[in-house]
């Protein structure tokens, strides 16, 4: 199963052949999504959602008892006995800014020596739904994964560098 990015870019990371952390080597490293048990909604550990040092979310429930009661069969679940109202969430998220730019120009740079010429007709869309989106063709059917890996690292680059180059930065969530 193939996980999405979206955001200032979209697309499906390579089954088999791509992490969602590829991105991390660009240079940036992923920040990590935490969300509430239950409701869903984002838990920002630097954020003050705490009453008597227990955090729960104030949108969505009157009390941190309020929570924990109406999610102690997640807890159950997940065989949890702290008592955590909040865990990691499905997707990490990247930000690289216009200073990220030489780093990411750098790794393309690279990967085009070496994997570029197994691609044909790359083509990169600005569509106003998904952000910047890309279709590329291969030059030949018997790509080791190895290379496709590097491919697949390839277009994720350049539709970084375009997002920078257009919008000045390049934001976007990447399904874990």
């Amino acid at each position: 199963m193939g996980r999405w990015y979206y955001g200032d870019i979209h697309g499906k990371c390579w089954v088999g052949v791509q992490g969602s952390n590829d991105a991390s080597n660009f240079g940036v490293d992923p920040i990590e999504d935490y969300r509430f048990y239950g409701c869903g909604c984002l838990y920002q550990p630097n954020n003050p959602y705490k009453t008597n040092n227990m955090a729960y979310c104030t949108d969505c429930y009157d009390s941190y008892e309020d929570h924990i009661e109406k999610i102690e069969y997640i807890l159950a679940i997940k065989d949890l006995d702290d008592k955590k109202t909040w865990g990691l969430g499905d997707c990490i998220y990247y930000d690289f800014t216009e200073n990220d730019l030489p780093k990411v120009q750098e790794v393309v740079k690279e990967l085009e020596q070496e994997v570029g010429k197994y691609m044909k007709n790359f083509k990169l869309e600005h569509d106003s739904a998904n952000g910047i989106i890309y279709n590329c063709e291969f030059t030949n059917k018997r790509i080791s994964k190895k290379k496709q890996a590097k491919i697949a690292r390839l277009c994720l680059g350049l539709q970084i560098i375009e997002s920078i180059e257009t919008n000045g930065s390049c934001s976007f969530n990447v399904e874990t």
